[in-house]
């Protein structure tokens, strides 16, 4: 693990932009006004999915692995259609709320001063993404995160002596059967940091990681309840799709 210009120097929450908020709408989930109008409101930090088009474009978008979702609802397109349609197919036929579907590079572009949490969510789009981080000159204002280990090893790999800020997705499984929790606790989780589930956190769960070094932002806090748990609870991040409710819950 690296100590990064990624993170916070400061003991202050990292607060991050889910997919780039709700600020612009709810339904406008990473589209380049959602991020630039979380940037405008103050956040340092936005996430965003990333995921490969057949003609090998990098994208900036959700999807999702049920087969059965439309194609026309918020994004939410299968993976595996998304990955057989071209970038003109994608934008000919899916916005979201009206946007356009927008490639990564546009959005580092787009947003030079915010710093990104970007899950790959294919084995496909590795090296891609990779590719664009190394000719946008963007690995020290990202950290690279996913639910799946292997991918993310392949990922540092790609991008090699750059040494890129990591991050896994620990989630809603039951935690014996959690891939990743056992994989920290046998010791074998190298990474910088984890997004762990607002239903599994808990002062020893959160303490348990800090004492391997392990940063912990917890995601999607998108009630008081579960950003107030996460930050009592001693949490270094809090990832959240609602704005607005994560200011005034923690009166910043």
């Amino acid at each position: 693990m690296k100590s990064s210009s990624f993170w916070l120097t400061s003991k202050k929450l990292i607060l991050v932009a889910h997919r780039g908020g709700d600020g612009a709408g709810t339904g406008k989930e990473n589209t380049l006004i959602a991020f630039k109008t979380a940037q405008k409101a103050g956040y340092e930090y936005g996430e965003t999915d990333v995921v490969l088009t057949a003609d090998g474009q990098v994208i900036a978008i959700h999807g999702t692995r049920n087969k059965i979702d439309s194609l026309f609802k918020k994004g939410r397109t299968p993976r595996s259609l998304l990955q057989k349609m071209t970038l003109a197919e994608i934008r000919n036929k899916i916005k979201i709320d009206g946007e356009t579907v927008p490639l990564l590079e546009e959005l580092l572009k787009a947003q030079p001063k915010m710093k990104f949490f970007i899950d790959a969510k294919t084995d496909e789009v590795v090296e891609p993404l990779a590719k664009v981080l190394k000719d946008l000159k963007a690995v020290n204002r990202v950290c690279v995160d996913t639910f799946s280990y292997p991918r993310l090893q392949r990922l540092i790999k790609c991008l090699g002596p750059l040494e890129p800020a990591t991050c896994v997705n620990i989630g809603r499984s039951a935690r014996i059967k959690n891939k990743n929790l056992d994989l920290l606790k046998q010791g074998k989780l190298k990474v910088d940091g984890v997004h762990l589930h607002h239903s599994l956190v808990s002062k020893q769960m959160i303490d348990l990681l800090h004492s391997k070094g392990i940063k912990v932002l917890v995601w999607t806090c998108n009630s008081p309840l579960s950003i107030m748990n996460a930050a009592k609870s001693g949490a270094d991040g809090i990832i959240s799709d609602r704005l607005e409710l994560l200011d005034q819950v923690l009166a910043r």
